[in-house]
């Protein structure tokens, strides 16, 4: 028996004996070695409660909690989180934290209440920039609910953070476009646009009514210049890729192409129109007005256009700009996997595979994005029907990141569906 066993055995002599004294001078043993197992903490927590010290026993389910989260037991760490707060319902951060494990666990809707409990809380509590943490992250749950989208927004007006509520709305502007709501959509973006153009590099909305002409050209000619001024202002940071690239096995890549025009193709789709806002006329004296105003070379002011392109649902618009950024090493990469995105959003899964392939090409295992964009690839191949080649994929980002967000649920269906197959 090792010294942890022989200490726990003592101490629950101590406690069938109701001596909670000592049997906590032993449970102080445990929590005072090198490594310590989770469940000490709560074991410890448990003796703490029956002496009727609440506080000291929901400080070592915190601590439990934490320990469970870094072993990587998440469920574990939920169940006891939960008790705490039965405990002490006003432990904010516990609240916080328990989203965010659900969050790791696939669970976004049980996730939602406890980031909405953190946000009323921190309200409550006058705290305004963690009240707008805990909407940001209920909105992350969440992403299609447009009201809290609005109560997010409303919280970044209050704060003057105009930027992020311009990007909000943008946001919700491609949430409804993705449900068919056009007219919907376009009010949204010009809600964006009007709060802060510049933050999305986006043309303003007009409403096309007899003698609007002047104000509709007066308009793109204030947010062009919004945009190159903001291009002028960029610092040489770059945003961090979100994901990355994935095997080298040659039965799923194949030899290496450039990313030129036409590569990955962009379908004629039939968009539909608002019966008010004409954004289709906009966008394209937008970008007549922009072709003088940023040059072919200007990659990191087509890769943002490109984001927001996607933000909004303007998947085409947003897939021209990547292919001008793709062509800069510094955004290749980069601009591949969102491409790949935008492909998978639209339903064109061969092209968002190749584009995907494309970018893992350009990166190593030993690069913080690849996992993400392994399971990016792996979902293109799943969709696909290529059951085999999109295990490997989930395999792969085993083996480099077993903890990966989603990747267990992952793995189990697609290996029960190839043993169906086989």
């Amino acid at each position: 028996m090792n010294k942890a066993s022989t200490i726990k055995a003592q101490a629950q002599k101590y406690l069938s004996n109701g001596n909670f004294d000592k049997a906590l001078e032993e449970y102080e043993k445990l929590l005072s070695m090198e490594e310590v197992d989770p469940y000490d903490f709560v074991l410890a927590g448990d003796v703490h409660l029956k002496k009727g010290d609440t506080a000291r026993a929901v400080s070592l389910y915190e601590k439990a909690v934490d320990a469970y989260e870094k072993v990587g037991l998440y469920k574990n760490a939920v169940a006891i989180g939960k008790r705490a707060l039965r405990l002490d319902p006003g432990l904010s951060e516990m609240y916080r934290q328990l989203g965010r494990l659900k969050l790791h666990e696939g669970l976004a809707t049980e996730a939602l209440p406890d980031f909405l409990k953190y946000h009323e809380i921190k309200s409550r509590e006058g705290d305004i920039e963690n009240a707008i943490l805990g909407l940001e992250l209920a909105c992350k749950a969440s992403p299609r609910d447009v009201e809290l989208s609005e109560r997010l927004c409303s919280l970044y007006e209050q704060t003057r953070k105009t930027a992020d509520a311009a990007k909000e709305l943008a946001r919700v502007s491609g949430v409804l476009r993705g449900r068919g709501d056009e007219e919907g959509a376009a009010k949204y973006y010009e809600r964006a646009l009007k709060m802060d153009a510049g933050a999305l590099s986006m043309p303003a909305v007009e409403e096309q009514k007899p003698g609007k002409e002047p104000a509709l050209e007066e308009s793109i000619e204030a947010v062009a210049r919004a945009v190159t001024e903001s291009a002028a202002r960029r610092t040489t940071a770059t945003r961090q890729a979100s994901r990355a690239p994935v095997t080298r096995d040659a039965s799923i890549l194949t030899p290496s192409e450039e990313f030129t025009s036409g590569s990955v193709s962009v379908k004629d789709r039939v968009q539909p129109k608002s019966s008010s806002i004409n954004i289709s006329q906009i966008l394209k004296q937008f970008k007549s007005q922009m072709e003088d105003k940023i040059g072919p070379d200007d990659y990191q002011c087509h890769y943002d256009m490109g984001m927001t392109y996607k933000e909004m649902g303007l998947y085409e618009e947003a897939l021209n700009e990547l292919r001008v950024a793709s062509a800069s090493d510094k955004y290749r990469v980069k601009a591949f996997e969102l491409a790949g995105l935008c492909h998978l959003e639209i339903g064109e899964h061969e092209e968002a595979l190749e584009a995907f392939k494309r970018a893992i090409r350009e990166r190593s295992t030993a690069d913080v994005d690849y996992p993400g964009l392994c399971f990016n690839l792996g979902t293109a191949f799943e969709a696909l029907g290529k059951t085999e080649e999109a295990l490997k994929c989930f395999q792969e980002i085993e083996s480099l990141n077993p903890e990966f967000p989603g990747l267990k649920e992952r793995l189990e269906a697609l290996q029960s569906k190839v043993e169906e197959e086989h």
